[in-house]
């Protein structure tokens, strides 16, 4: 509800207080932040040659998401690269967040897939891992060199930061940002490092056990680790080892940067979890009744540096078994968070409109001019 009312705009959601921006983007605020109700999403367009197949049906609603503050989107992608011609093969694409800029990121490698990008805290940067063509659905290395890149936003300055790297075991996440110049990623022998991105060194922070054991990502707070089926197990940083916790269910869990949230993919096709890490109190974030009648089938959770967005992936039938992770038409989302709680708070608002697999997105905005505030409008 918005009411006016001698100048002043009160604005409540389901009894949560809403962020407040400036009164210029207030309206189209709005909009974009209207719940998708059960009732309304019986009423809305269906999937599937209709209105909500067109970018031009979404695009109020991503430039009113933009409007909160300036930010982008990456994703894998196997839609054509730009020169390479290379169908079927992973390439990292970006948009702005209203929707605009749609490009390839990475410049094309040939008999390359790119995948794992992730945004550098500040928005600048993106690392993403690059395997060899024949590496298949589980991006195996088959005994090659595996470089860690770094890109800038507009595409410039791609080089390697790291000669060889790794996903951790399973799925496409292979660094935590610790800070604009200090990251951790997995090296190729699945020992976990802390990289000086100043310095260019790398101190050891993970073990490998054994060769089969996993190999792990931690949270910023070096409190927690994670890999791709074990979620939230316990990282002591002095003897460089994880204490395996119980199996949750699911896969794909990753870290907030506040240190506080941990979040995962809690089934297939969902719902997306939170674990808050001090208690392992565990709720839903958002499930497939929060989406559009015929993409409901949510994957691939990523939850931008200041918690205000999740971006996701969403499909309406899965092709090639399990989650269809390489085959099926997944289409990228992103929808507003309250930064606290990480309960959604708006309409999920899609980006991507080719029927190839669009997967594993990260997103990033910046902090508004005036910040986000809830209640009353000053």
């Amino acid at each position: 509800l918005a009411e006016k009312d001698s100048g002043r705009v009160l604005i409540n959601h389901r009894n949560r207080a809403l962020p407040v921006v400036g009164t210029g983007a207030l309206s189209a605020f709005l909009l974009g932040l209207a719940p998708l109700s059960s009732a309304a999403a019986q009423s809305a367009p269906r999937a599937g040659g209709t209105d909500m197949d067109s970018p031009a049906y979404w695009k109020s609603h991503q430039e009113a998401l933009a409007g909160i503050g300036d930010g982008y989107i990456v994703w894998e992608s196997r839609r054509l690269a730009g020169t390479g011609g290379r169908a079927g093969e992973w390439s990292i694409w970006t948009a702005n967040l209203d929707g605009s800029g749609l490009r390839q990121l990475a410049p094309d490698e040939p008999e390359r897939n790119q995948t794992s990008p992730h945004i550098s805290p500040d928005g600048t940067r993106v690392v993403y891992l690059s395997f060899p063509a024949q590496s298949g659905e589980h991006m195996d290395a088959r005994g090659q060199a595996v470089p860690l890149h770094m890109v800038n936003r507009d595409g410039s300055a791609d080089r390697i930061i790291v000669a060889d790297a790794r996903q951790y075991s399973g799925w496409d996440r292979a660094v935590t940002w610790f800070s604009d110049s200090e990251l951790a990623y997995i090296g190729g022998d699945g020992n976990t490092y802390q990289l000086n991105l100043t310095t260019g060194e790398s101190q050891l922070m993970i073990r490998k056990m054994h060769p089969d054991s996993p190999s792990w990502l931690p949270n910023i707070t070096r409190t927690h680790a994670a890999w791709s089926f074990n979620t939230f197990s316990l990282y002591d940083a002095g003897t460089q080892t994880v204490a395996e916790m119980p199996h949750l269910g699911g896969c794909q869990p990753y870290f907030c940067q506040d240190g506080v949230w941990g979040f995962w993919e809690g089934g297939i096709g969902g719902p997306i979890n939170k674990m808050h890490l001090a208690t392992r109190a565990i709720s839903p974030i958002l499930d497939g009744d929060m989406m559009p009648p015929e993409r409901r089938f949510v994957y691939f959770p990523m939850i931008s540096d200041r918690n205000r967005l999740l971006a996701f992936a969403a499909t309406d039938r899965v092709v090639g078994g399990y989650g269809g992770y390489v085959e099926s038409d997944y289409e990228i989302y992103v929808a507003p968070l309250d930064a606290t709680t990480l309960d959604v708070i708006g309409k999920p608002v899609r980006y991507t409109f080719d029927p190839r697999c669009d997967r594993f997105p990260d997103v990033w905005q910046a902090e508004p001019a005036l910040g986000f505030h809830s209640g009353k409008v000053p």
